[in-house]
């Protein structure tokens, strides 16, 4: 988790809480639906079209409200009820409403296909991470063209 992971300096929070009151008044279209981008002066590039907009913005504004104490950030954090989790994580972050989780979750794999799979760790993963062994799709198939 980046809060932790750094020392607060100020200027870096100040910063970042900046970031944040331009996000709320600019990153979405009034209803909370994100834009994944914007211009400087805070016209969307984009229109709210993916998950990766919403999730970024639940992730952003949840780091903010633990670096700030600020419940306004909490609550658009949790607008959406996108769970958040963490995989590899060190510490107990339940207090926060993160659960740990793995990046590529066999059980869920498992569950998601009704199969009943044995599956291995990653072990080129951290010794933390639960995630099972995978191979990027995007990798092979690219790799095919070259």
């Amino acid at each position: 988790m980046r809060v932790k992971a750094m020392e607060v300096r100020k200027e870096w929070l100040d910063c970042a809480v900046q970031g944040g009151e331009f996000l709320k008044r600019y990153g979405h279209d009034g209803n909370y639906n994100w834009y994944f981008s914007l211009d400087r002066s805070g016209r969307p590039l984009v229109e709210p079209y993916n998950i990766f907009s919403y999730t970024f913005a639940t992730m952003a504004f949840g780091q903010l409200s633990l670096a700030t104490g600020n419940q306004e950030y909490a609550d658009i954090a949790k607008k959406y009820d996108l769970q958040i989790a963490a995989c590899a994580e060190t510490d107990d972050l339940e207090k926060y409403g993160i659960v740990r989780n793995k990046c590529i979750d066999n059980e869920l794999i498992n569950k998601l296909c009704n199969k009943n799979l044995v599956y291995q760790k990653d072990t080129s993963q951290r010794k933390e991470c639960g995630c099972t062994i995978s191979r990027d799709i995007d990798f092979v198939f690219a790799s095919l063209f070259h």
